[in-house]
């Protein structure tokens, strides 16, 4: 494994040029020892002063005992605890990594990864070292570019120094792994943007009052039954008490609660045309959506399902709680397993009390995946609205049996869409481009047309 060749390779010795053109001029003067077997000597005698001399240059740190006491230390300045630094990186942009060096007069600092997987997600290398810069105001802080590329918590970064032996004739070279872990974020920004374009979440988030339509279930008081009053709304336990019919008032609510279901299963490491898996665009939208429902006043929380739940965050609102929510959607990966629904619902039931809106993020266009899931839903379908969302992408260019087929997937869906309607469901389908928006849409409307 890397790491372990990391290890082994803590230090190590590389010629330098002048050892090497000694070393050169040194073979040019043997050369010559058929036409001048003087010049043949000298070269013996150069040659075995250069080994020698070499070998000291080499060894004469770790014979005297000074590699310990002089070797280079490198500390993380990152925004974690002492012991426990974390460098965080948003998705697609480059960062910085900064380094305060210790004993590391006249030596360079690079930077480089134990694995190919870990290199691969901080865009570094695992073979070709990528040296730091000097920073102009402290001599000793060190920088060194880095990049997030793939979502997630990632370990397993190493520094390196390089410095010239007392000679000048090699390259003490030492390693050093660093307590440090890169955090990569999703980037928010392209869809907070396309967000702000809705007319949908202009109109909820408007400075003037928006109208709302139903009516509310938020218990406001009671008054004495009036002609025209629903019997539905009658209160017979004040009635019973009162000895006349008393009706209960409602009044819209003002703070509402929203779960994300995000379904990390099977069907969420499909990727769409544009490379990108179904799971990240369903934490992008989770977390995008959680914003929005803080701006409107509603407490958001999140829920992770595969063969069980997974992840669970109680509703709550505010900063804290969105970072608490992001952290818990870092290190989410897809797991080869069908969604356990039964096991999904039945924690519902059992955790939430407080009647609340249910946004699944995944995909139900399987036949199975569907009826399960209408079937476990009704366990809750009198106490929670239950919406849910997936992206889908069809070619427009398609002709013939291709476009047969595609037509055909088209009815498929409609009716796996028909079928969750009448199980209560709200469930839709969007394009790639549109899911994000068109997702947090439905939860907007659900909120204006007071569902809860």
């Amino acid at each position: 494994m890397k790491s372990a060749e990391a290890t082994a390779r803590r230090w190590a010795l590389a010629p330098a040029g002048r050892l090497v053109w000694l070393a050169a001029a040194v073979a040019l003067c043997a050369l010559q020892a058929p036409w001048s077997p003087e010049l043949a000597r000298l070269a013996l005698v150069f040659g075995a002063a250069l080994a020698g001399l070499a070998v000291w240059d080499g060894l004469r740190r770790r014979i005297g005992g000074e590699a310990g006491a002089q070797l280079p230390i490198a500390e993380v300045l990152g925004d974690g605890a002492a012991g426990a630094e974390r460098l965080r990186l948003t998705l697609g942009r480059q960062g910085a990594l900064r380094l305060r060096l210790r004993h590391c007069a006249g030596a360079r600092a690079a930077l480089m990864a134990e694995s190919a997987l870990t290199a691969a997600a901080v865009g570094l290398s695992d073979e070709t070292p990528c040296f730091a810069r000097r920073a102009e105001a402290d001599p000793q802080i060190w920088s060194s570019p880095i990049e997030g590329r793939e979502r997630g918590q990632h370990t397993g970064l190493i520094c390196g120094f390089e410095r010239r032996t007392a000679l000048g004739l090699w390259r003490e070279r030492t390693w050093q792994p660093l307590r440090c872990t890169v955090n990569v974020y999703p980037d928010l920004s392209a869809g907070r943007k396309a967000l702000l374009e809705s007319s949908v979440y202009r109109a909820m988030t408007a400075s003037e009052a928006v109208p709302l339509t139903g009516q509310g279930r938020e218990f406001e008081r009671l008054r004495d039954y009036q002609a025209g009053d629903v019997y539905s709304d009658l209160s017979w336990k004040a009635t019973a008490r009162r000895g006349h019919p008393v009706t209960r008032l409602f009044q819209w609510e003002q703070s509402q609660q929203i779960y994300f279901i995000v379904d990390h299963g099977r069907l969420s490491r499909v990727r769409g045309p544009d490379g990108r898996a179904r799971l990240e665009a369903a934490i992008e939208t989770a977390l995008v959506g959680a914003s929005a429902a803080s701006e409107l006043g509603d407490q958001f929380g999140l829920i992770a399902v595969s063969s069980g739940v997974t992840r669970w965050l109680g509703a709550s609102n505010g900063r804290a709680h969105f970072n608490a929510m992001r952290e818990a959607l870092l290190d989410l990966q897809p797991e080869a397993r069908t969604p356990d629904f039964d096991a999904l619902f039945s924690a519902i039931k059992v955790r939430l009390r407080r009647r609340c809106c249910l946004m699944y993020l995944g995909d139900l266009t399987e036949r199975g995946l569907s009826e399960r899931f209408a079937q476990s839903a009704a366990l809750v379908r009198g106490t929670h609205v239950v919406l849910g969302a997936t992206s889908a992408a069809f070619k427009a260019d398609a002709v013939g049996a291709e476009r047969q087929a595609i037509e055909f997937e088209r009815q498929r869906m409609a009716a796996r869409l028909r079928e969750l309607g009448l199980a209560g469901i709200e469930y839709r389908i969007f394009g790639p481009r549109q899911f994000l928006v068109g997702t947090i849409e439905i939860y907007l409307e659900s909120k204006r047309s007071q569902r809860l």
